[in-house]
Formats: C-alpha cells, structure tokens, sequence
C-alpha cells in the first residue's frame, strides 16, 4: 500500500516537473482574468491586434456560454496575447 502511495506521488512530481512553463501563466475563465482583458482594450490602437482581440472575446463569450472552460480559456489566452502585441 504505502508502496502505490510512494508511486504515486513520484508520479505526480514527475509530471509537474515536466509541464512547461508557459501552463502556469495561462489565465483561467474567471471573473478578474476577464476583467484584465477587457480592461486592456479601450486603451488599444485601433488596428489589427484590437480587432483579432474583439474577436476573441466574442468567441471567450461563446464557449463560456456553452459550457465550454477549456475553449473559454484559450480565447481568452489569445485576446491577452493579442493585447500585448505591439
């Protein structure tokens, strides 16, 4: 038993050891990531980069409505990213 135990756990630190970098800094469908975002864009440009992230809002909006948290967050993740581009 405590051998499993044991297992598991070197398991488990194996594959946090292995996620990249670039996993922890996604943000997550939540309220104050989304109000990050949409707090970027009044101050933007008006250009391509704000158009790309108006469209990823609208598609972030979508698959929130639809349930959808993985596609929420990577939509939102692409809006953030088109929002720091210069």
């Amino acid at each position: 038993m405590t051998k499993a135990i044991v297992g598991l756990l070197a398991l488990g630190a194996v594959a946090f050891a292995a996620t990249p970098v670039s996993a922890a800094k996604m943000m997550s469908c939540n309220g104050a990531d989304l109000q990050k975002v949409n707090a970027m864009m009044p101050g933007m440009v008006e250009g391509q980069n704000k158009m790309t992230m108006y469209k990823e809002m609208a598609m972030t909006s979508t698959a929130m409505s639809k349930g959808d948290m993985k596609g929420c967050a990577m939509h939102l993740n692409m809006a953030a990213k088109a929002g720091m581009a210069k």
